[in-house]
């Protein structure tokens, strides 16, 4: 009797291949059609319809793709996270009026939706920076040292 040697290569789900190819720049432009189009059918029936996690999961990888590039890599991860929140209600919000028939490239249509947001937020947070400016820092900063004050008992 021959002993075979055990399969090394794990069995993945078709969606862990797609997310996978996502991440290394191939963007399936039918898989991504088709995802929006099942979630807008199901939301014209329940408009209470969550969205597919897989397609969650694509507008995740997508949001982290834009962020990773050269626009946007010099900033802190506060900002980034801004950045990331709006950019995700943006998706949510808007990818339902998503339409096929008018666009050749759906990746390209969300990643201009993700970055005007990014903009958007780095313009709303720059206006607010400007219009509170030195009274919210010196606000911020006493609080800080409130917070960072430790008394020396010994």
């Amino acid at each position: 009797m021959r002993k075979t040697k055990p399969e090394t290569n794990p069995e993945f789900s078709r969606s862990q291949i797609r997310l996978s190819a996502l991440e290394h720049n191939r963007i399936d432009h039918k898989m991504l059609c088709k995802l929006i189009a099942t979630w807008q059918a199901k939301r014209k029936v329940n408009p209470d319809c969550p969205m597919q996690t897989e397609l969650a999961e694509v507008f995740l990888a997508l949001i982290e793709k834009v962020i990773g590039s050269n626009s946007w890599r010099g900033y802190s991860e506060d900002w980034k996270e801004e950045f990331r929140g709006l950019a995700l209600c943006h998706i949510c919000k808007y990818s339902i009026k998503f339409n096929e028939s008018r666009s050749t490239d759906a990746a390209n249509y969300f990643y201009t939706m993700i970055s005007n947001a990014f903009r958007q937020s780095l313009k709303k947070c720059k206006t607010y920076s400007e219009h509170y400016g030195d009274e919210f820092k010196d606000d911020f900063d006493q609080e800080i040292a409130k917070l960072s004050y430790i008394p020396d008992y010994f």
